[in-house]
């Protein structure tokens, strides 16, 4: 029995299958597939980190059982033909290598699927004015799309794979079925709760006939959510897990069926654990092992959870992209150096909606687990000086000094953190501090020197001499000349503490970017807040859900966010603009300027390289941009030594 989280490191049975712990990697979309569909080699490498990083089971990101009506991301892996088990097997191999379970999700998108142009979308029913791009299922089309299911979750059995979990929630198919939102049928698979789920039961069932006892069948059920008006009731969701273990399900992990979409990928205003409440409403309701999803993130929270027979293992996501070893730290009692997930979505979920691979805005290694493997290790060991001590200097260091070299890190301030430390003071984002203190204790674990208060220049560099110089030092911010410009508070100045926070003025923020729109998140409670922003958006970068959280919240608080708004003058009580070709005014009692940064320190880097240093950029002195670039640069200068 493990001493530290008895209850999530104790095994469980799932059918006649048995994994070592209670820790389940949740199914994501991972865009990782190759142009053919078959499952990448960074695919294998991806998942094999997690599975020596101690979890019980892999719960692969949706394979397709149909391309290219049914795909779920734009290189989306398939399981569609024997031609993929090739693959499949390979990737079961090295997640049995470190004794995990590998069941990989399987799925149909039905109507919101990334088809290839020209291609029509299947949907539960007719699109009137659209039929040019829905074909509605015909009951003969529904039995060809179940049979795939059952074909693929074939394939997945000769790959050696120990299951298949069928996707029956977040507004896929078998939801588009269920709910009356999508379901206007009137036939046997429309109307009644029953008869709304026939088409998911007769999948579960099919498979479950097709592969036989030993092979675990799971099920991610879409079940009620009380926000959503046109969802399940608690009663429905009642039955659709009882209707799905009399089918043949050997465990059900629970979700909403059809949610707001900032409800199924949790932002940082979120708490830990946002879906467990759905788990509780049908808790006891089935005999075979129910788990909970949902910004699960400490070992703490989920043991008590299951301390507390609120489920019978958790399901964890974004968490073990930011950090595969969350399972491994955790059973040898060493929490503390879990890297905490910021629930952000920039890396995970963003830039798959621009065709990219997962990423992680804290972890840089995620996404390119295949390609560091080929990585050698350096042959001669260096003494390398890292200037700047913000997130990108930060994780150069941490990544050089993995790799053996002898590293000093140089920082002007009295404090390491950079950016982080002003971030961190905005609304929800605790988590950002908690990842601040990771990175500093994780130079200390590497064994980094750290010297604080020390201003880098040529005779500090001569003095230590090393063999190559990463020039981290960061930005500063812009100062455009707009008259009266000085009578305006920096926004950087205002998240430091160095100027006390107004209450009850009429504030104006000039410049309406991530950093602006944070600044009147913080403000609004207590004042009058007016943003002025000269693009036709404002906070034109950050994760669309977290926007529309914000844009919100800006709502509610009366927040007046003017975009297309030129600054022309800051006076005494107002300030003066330009939109849409006609001058207006916004009166001021506190002007607060942000308006992007601009890269710090470049000038030390021709001094440097004339006395012969080998220097590399990392962060925003090379380009100002996000914590994604930030660390992603950060880790390639000291990957690159």
């Amino acid at each position: 029995m493990n001493k530290f989280y008895p209850n999530l490191f104790s095994p469980i049975k799932l059918g006649r299958r048995v994994a070592k712990n209670r820790i389940f990697m949740s199914a994501m979309g991972d865009n990782m597939g190759d142009p053919d569909g078959s499952i990448s080699e960074q695919h294998i490498a991806y998942y094999a980190e997690r599975a020596k990083g101690g979890v019980g089971v892999i719960l692969t990101g949706c394979l397709g059982i149909d391309d290219p009506q049914g795909k779920a991301t734009p290189s989306q892996p398939r399981i569609t033909d024997p031609k993929y088990q090739k693959n499949l097997e390979r990737l079961s191999r090295e997640i049995h290598r470190y004794g995990a379970l590998l069941i990989p999700q399987i799925l149909h998108a039905g109507e919101i699927a990334k088809c290839t142009e020209g291609e029509k979308l299947v949907s539960v029913s007719p699109h009137p004015g659209e039929e040019d791009q829905f074909e509605v299922l015909t009951i003969e089309k529904i039995k060809e799309i179940q049979k795939k299911f059952v074909e693929a979750a074939v394939i997945a059995k000769l790959a050696h794979c120990d299951g298949v979990e069928i996707h029956a929630a977040h507004m896929y198919l078998i939801s588009q079925f269920l709910l009356p939102k999508y379901n206007q049928r009137t036939d046997e698979y429309g109307g009644s709760l029953e008869n709304r789920a026939r088409f998911g039961i007769e999948v579960i069932r099919a498979v479950r006939a097709a592969v036989g006892p030993d092979f675990v069948v799971g099920v991610r059920a879409g079940i009620h959510y009380v926000n959503f008006p046109d969802g399940l009731t608690e009663e429905d969701s009642v039955k659709l897990c009882k209707w799905y273990e009399e089918a043949g399900a050997d465990f059900i992990d629970v979700s909403a069926s059809l949610a707001l979409p900032m409800n199924l990928i949790e932002t940082m205003s979120k708490p830990e654990g946002n879906r467990v409440p759905l788990t509780d409403s049908v808790r006891g309701s089935v005999k075979v092992p129910m788990g909970v999803l949902g910004k699960i993130r400490t070992p703490e929270f989920c043991e008590d959870l299951l301390a507390n027979d609120r489920c019978d293992f958790v399901v964890i996501g974004r968490q073990l992209i930011c950090d595969p070893n969350w399972p491994n730290k955790a059973r040898l009692g060493k929490a503390n150096e879990i890297l905490p997930c910021l629930s952000c979505s920039e890396g995970c979920s963003k830039e798959l909606n621009i065709h990219n691979s997962v990423r992680c805005v804290l972890n840089p290694e995620a996404g390119y687990e295949f390609y560091k493997k080929l990585e050698p290790m350096p042959e001669v060991k260096k003494k390398v000086v890292v200037i700047g001590g913000g997130i990108s200097g930060m994780q150069a260091a941490i990544t050089a000094a993995s790799r053996g070299h002898c590293v000093t890190l140089l920082e002007c301030a009295d404090r390491l953190g950079g950016q982080m430390h002003l971030a961190k003071v905005s609304l929800n984002k605790e988590a950002i501090g908690r990842a601040e203190k990771w990175f500093e204790e994780e130079l200390g674990r590497k064994g980094v020197e750290v010297r604080l208060g020390v201003k880098a220049d040529r005779a500090v560099i001569d003095e230590i001499a090393p063999d190559a110089v990463i020039l981290a030092s960061g930005a500063t911010p812009i100062v455009l000349p707009i008259p009266g410009i000085e009578k305006g508070v920096q926004a950087w100045d205002f998240l430091s503490g160095k100027v006390e926070a107004p209450k009850g003025k009429k504030v104006v923020i000039v410049g309406g970017g991530i950093v602006g729109c944070e600044v009147a998140e913080l403000l609004m409670l207590q004042n009058d807040v007016t943003i002025l922003e000269m693009l036709p958006a404002i906070a034109g970068n950050l994760f669309p859900f977290t926007k529309m959280e914000m844009v919100g919240a800006f709502q509610k608080f009366g927040v007046k966010p003017l975009t297309g708004a030129k600054v022309k003058e800051i006076l005494d009580d107002k300030v003066v603009f330009e939109k849409d070709g006609a001058e207006a005014c916004a009166e001021a009692e506190c002007v607060i300027i942000a308006l992007g940064q601009k890269p710090y320190g470049r000038e030390l880097i021709e001094e440097l390289e004339d006395a012969g240093y080998e220097v590399t950029c990392a962060g925003d002195v090379a380009r100002p941009s996000d914590f994604l670039n930030a660390t992603t640069s950060g880790f390639f200068a000291g990957l690159n030594l």
